[in-house]
């Protein structure tokens, strides 16, 4: 967030690429200033016991304690607070994805209150959302949050930034969860396309040229996923 004073006791806030002037911006900054009680102290508390080693119950007690504050507050403490336990939560376990998933969710909303669509803070909250989402089974939101970060960076970075290519990658292979085949063949190409200037051993190239195989095979093209691995089970 840019805070750009001006003469007198006007004040413009610009949020990404929008700018929100006047009264409307003095509102936003008290909002952003003012902390619930309690969650600057919860906050530190997160991260000092995220910086160490955690346990999924204690995870999940202070997701509790979270909740409890306020699930909807704008408090640039419990955001960090937020993000920093949804960190630790996608390290631990499936047993606390949910979780993660949830804190996710309110961290991009808040983002989404106070960003432009095309700002890259808002853009990587949503990609981590559907990552998260995908690992608790939710694949459809995630493909509606993978597809709106594509549109954004297809419009806004060259074919072969590592960000747009990554954000192809996740949308292929959310594609290929809901069995969309034909589709996740164009994204993984499209990657595999844009990273031949890369060497074979980029971890991107590897990724992509073994996604696009497996989708190959799935369609019982053979032929075409040459140099993936075809898997024969009992000969």
């Amino acid at each position: 967030l840019e805070l750009v004073v001006q003469a007198g006791d006007e004040v413009e806030l610009a949020v990404g690429a929008r700018a929100v002037p006047g009264a409307a911006a003095a509102e936003l900054c008290a909002t952003l200033a003012r902390d619930m009680p309690g969650a600057a102290e919860l906050a530190q508390e997160i991260a000092t016991r995220t910086a160490a080693e955690l346990s999924q119950s204690e995870a999940l007690a202070l997701g509790e304690r979270l909740d409890a504050l306020d699930p909807d507050a704008q408090s640039p403490a419990l955001l960090d607070a937020r993000w920093r336990l949804a960190q630790a939560c996608h390290a631990l376990g499936p047993s606390t994805w949910e979780l993660e998933a949830r804190l996710r969710k309110r961290i991009l909303v808040f983002w989404e209150r106070h960003l432009s669509t095309t700002h890259p803070r808002r853009l990587d909250a949503a990609a981590r959302l559907a990552v998260a989402l995908k690992d608790i089974g939710q694949a459809s939101e995630a493909l509606v949050l993978e597809q709106r970060v594509v549109d954004v960076r297809r419009e806004l970075l060259a074919d072969d930034d590592p960000l747009r290519l990554t954000a192809e990658l996740n949308l292929g292979s959310t594609l290929f969860a809901l069995g969309d085949l034909e589709r996740a063949a164009a994204a993984f190409a499209a990657v595999v396309a844009h990273t031949a200037a890369l060497p074979a051993e980029d971890p991107l190239v590897l990724t992509a040229r073994q996604n696009e195989a497996a989708v190959w095979l799935q369609l019982g093209r053979v032929e075409e996923a040459d140099g993936g691995t075809v898997f024969l089970d009992e000969i």
